[in-house]
């Protein structure tokens, strides 16, 4: 199920950003620039479990032209808090796969650094899996985030998913 998981969030990712690219995203009303779309795969590389890496990436994604971001933990929990509630903020999609992956002893920080209430120009859409801390800290949420379910694929599905992938490299299974 995580292997799964992790290519419905870099499917869904990778449209987004084609349409955003293509200005293809419904803007909201007032709104003047295009969406930016922000991804981060939790566990995919070496460092990429770390809450204040994560955080930092996700700060400059946010606000490019900052000029210093933090280094300790609470600033940058604090200052990613406020830049994906702030209504100022510009137009983003963030997705955060696996975020049960971040390191054990910073998954309690969760509710902090990730707004319940979030700027209407800002969209998170996170992967976990069910019952672990991250998606009971997540449940607590006030209003409760949506909750999609990804159970495992069927044979037919995985065949296509392997085809398809192949006839992008010219290849056949």
């Amino acid at each position: 199920p995580t292997l799964y998981r992790a290519a419905v969030q870099a499917k869904a990712a990778a449209d987004c950003q084609s349409l955003a690219a293509q200005d293809k995203i419904p803007r909201i009303t007032g709104q003047t620039k295009k969406w930016k779309v922000i991804f981060h795969f939790v566990g995919a590389t070496p460092g990429s479990t770390d809450l204040a890496f994560i955080l930092q990436r996700l700060i400059k994604e946010l606000k490019p032209n900052m000029k210093d971001v933090l280094k300790d933990l609470d600033s940058l929990v604090q200052q990613a808090n406020s830049l994906m509630s702030n209504p100022n903020t510009d137009p983003a999609l963030i997705f955060i796969d696996a975020v049960n992956q971040i390191d054990k002893d910073k998954q309690q920080l969760l509710p902090r650094w990730l707004p319940q209430k979030l700027s209407p120009s800002v969209r998170v859409i996170v992967s976990t899996i069910v019952s672990t801390e991250s998606h009971q800290l997540m449940q607590k949420f006030k209003p409760r985030p949506k909750e999609i379910y990804c159970g495992p694929l069927d044979e037919v599905s995985r065949t296509d998913i392997v085809a398809n992938i192949l006839r992008v490299y010219n290849k056949r299974r």
